[in-house]
């Protein structure tokens, strides 16, 4: 969390301003695990798709979807993939 400059504005606004303490969020390993992992997944279908000239529109579809979601993630603080992993894991909870 050292690197992620909103959350260090947030607790800093937080401290100075407002005078409140902040406790660290904990992330769940598991979350990174299938974030990697279904990145991985997308770029590996697209690949293959383009690779074997089957639905290459389609392929280049997802390479640029995946791509632009990265690119949502790492400015924006918002990962669509992890936010997938949550709502799966809380609708296993409840079976």
């Amino acid at each position: 969390m050292n690197f992620n400059f909103i959350y260090q504005f947030y607790g800093l606004f937080l401290k100075r301003v407002l005078k409140q303490k902040i406790s660290p969020i904990e992330k769940d390993p598991g979350e990174l695990k299938f974030v990697y992992a279904f990145t991985g997944a997308c770029f590996l279908v697209s690949f293959l798709m383009l690779y074997s000239n089957f639905y290459v529109d389609i392929a280049w579809g997802i390479n640029l979807a995946v791509s632009f979601l990265t690119l949502l993630a790492s400015f924006a603080n918002v990962c669509a993939a992890a936010l997938m992993y949550v709502v799966f894991k809380k609708v296993m909870q409840r079976k």
